[in-house]
């Protein structure tokens, strides 16, 4: 049973993401990393060592610092659910994770856009994937019965919509 927590991240992701028209394949395939790397917990350090930290599980030390970096020069929180899903947006639109970004626009299905994602911006030492593209289609399955028809129905292209947790 899903509840409506993970309902509301779920939603929250699919919104933010979508504002950059990638497509709902590929939000739900960031959706199933999410949930595998951080259980949607944007303040968790990897289980059993390893350095990972937040939603994305920031390992390498480069990217580690950009995150803090980015955070405390925004005044946001170390653990904003808010300031960790720019700061990925910002990694992916960056020259390293371009040719990504562009492909989350055009996915079409969610094993594709969940095991792109995996391997080009996670990194993951043990990648299961298995789990990722479950967790994916469980995001999808949710996005459908509960989001999309409300996205659909109720969004503006020009409403703001404020994505802020903690600031």
């Amino acid at each position: 049973m899903i509840d409506d927590i993970t309902r509301g991240v779920i939603k929250t992701i699919t919104f933010f993401y979508q504002v950059e028209q990638i497509n709902i394949i590929s939000c739900c395939g960031i959706c199933g990393n999410v949930w595998q790397e951080s259980g949607f917990d944007p303040g968790v350090s990897q289980i059993g060592g390893g350095g990972g930290y937040g939603l994305f599980q920031w390992t390498y030390p480069a990217r580690k610092r950009g995150l803090f970096s980015y955070l405390d020069t925004h005044g946001f929180l170390k653990d904003s659910f808010q300031g960790q899903l720019e700061y990925a947006l910002i990694e992916l639109r960056s020259p390293e994770y371009k040719q990504l970004y562009k492909d989350l626009k055009t996915f079409q299905t969610l094993a594709e856009a969940t095991t792109a994602f995996c391997n080009k911006f996670e990194r993951p030492g043990k990648p299961h994937l298995e789990k990722r593209i479950a967790y994916a289609v469980q995001s999808h399955d949710i996005w459908k019965a509960h989001i999309g028809k409300e996205y659909n129905e109720g969004f503006e292209e020009d409403e703001q919509t404020d994505f802020s947790f903690n600031k």
